[in-house]
């Protein structure tokens, strides 16, 4: 490449690759991503940012630079419909409720700080209550396995029910079958190939207690599809709400999120989306990520939404306000899992160089990293 093919802004190299123009706006004190900037939003922004205006150049009067510097700042929205602003509310009340209840179960097991005199004896304690857990767990041993009858392609994915009841399994063949956890008979069977034409990439159960007398089970597919499944009622399994194409790519996840009508789903096609299910809606489809986002979680108090690309962004979204409110990009392979820890302040990710890191979401800053 001759050196008249790069294109150079300020005598500055404008990086070609948007993970480094990520790194580069996060340098220079500026939103790493915004709310709905694709890729070339996110270049044009930062060659505005790096490249004075031919306003900036004729006249350098200190007014016009700073209402320059101002409007370079400023992010920009993507008006929502009226159900977006409604949920919103919904979910601001729930998760201020489930906060409430997170922080008096957190006050109960912790009533002494560390930080005063009985540091020691706290120590002592949660070190004999770790020795017990571990001791408990090297006990576990293999329950039993089962071939499940006319699966033909590999195990994807496994998911227990909400009181461990039942077992969720999704196959290569785009088969969901139910198994009995007591004995592991099949209990439900989908046909393959006919409600998910690709493989089965993600399954999750509503863990909610809205529908206590039913078992309801969400799936995606490689296909893009997305399937809600009710397990009782009826004899042939078939789903109650089919949404073909909810993305353009493959789905790698599908979480209920507490409200148990709202669904998120993550995909190949760089986006996710929040769906409510109980009018078979897509609510808003977020962008964000450069590369597919392979992971995600929800906050346990519902408030919050962490997704994980294969760009080694980890970015957590407010779903109360639909803000971006905190990104990490730090990690150098995609990221493919990510989850929330119950106390409500700590985020696990694992990316694809066998990196774990937590993080500490009140001090914003890494506390552990594992190999």
């Amino acid at each position: 490449m001759e050196f008249k093919d790069i294109p150079i802004i300020n005598d500055t190299i404008v990086p070609d690759s948007d993970a480094e123009i990520r790194q580069k706006l996060q340098e220079l004190g500026h939103p790493m991503v915004l709310p709905n900037e694709t890729e070339e939003l996110r270049k044009q922004r930062y060659i505005n940012i790096t490249q004075p205006t031919d306003h900036q150049n004729i006249d350098n009067s200190g007014d016009e630079i700073e209402e320059d510097e101002e409007e370079e700042e400023e992010e920009f929205y993507t008006p929502g419909v009226e159900a977006v602003f409604d949920k919103r509310k919904d979910i601001l009340s729930f998760s201020v409720l489930r906060a409430s209840e997170r922080l008096k179960r957190l006050k109960a097991m912790n009533p002494v700080p560390m930080s005063n005199k009985y540091d020691d004896e706290r120590f002592i304690e949660i070190l004999e209550s770790r020795r017990s857990l571990n001791s408990q767990l090297s006990q576990f041993d293999m329950y039993g396995t089962q071939l499940i009858p006319g699966n033909t392609r590999a195990i994807s994915c496994v998911r227990y029910s909400k009181m461990s009841e039942y077992i969720a399994v999704g196959s290569w063949d785009g088969s969901v079958s139910i198994l009995n956890s007591n004995d592991l008979l099949v209990v439900k069977r989908a046909v393959p190939g006919k409600y998910h034409t690709e493989k089965v990439s993600a399954l999750d159960w509503d863990m909610s207690n809205d529908h206590i007398d039913k078992n309801k089970l969400v799936s995606g597919g490689n296909e893009g599809t997305l399937n809600l499944w009710t397990i009782e009622g009826k004899d042939a399994f078939t789903p109650e709400i089919s949404i073909k194409e909810a993305h353009d790519q493959r789905i790698t996840k599908t979480l209920f999120h507490p409200i148990s009508d709202l669904i998120i789903s993550t995909s190949f096609d760089k986006t996710w989306k929040l769906w409510d299910m109980s009018k078979q809606t897509e609510l808003y489809q977020q962008e964000g990520h450069s590369k597919e986002v392979f992971s995600g979680a929800i906050h346990p108090d519902g408030s919050l939404f962490t997704s994980g690309g294969l760009d080694g962004a980890v970015i957590t979204w407010d779903l109360r306000s639909g803000r971006s409110i905190l990104s990490f990009g730090n990690h150098l392979g995609g990221i493919y899992s990510v989850d929330w820890s119950s106390n409500g302040y700590h985020l696990v990710a694992g990316d694809a160089n066998g990196v774990i890191r937590v993080y500490d979401i009140y001090k914003k800053v890494k506390i552990v990293v594992n190999f």
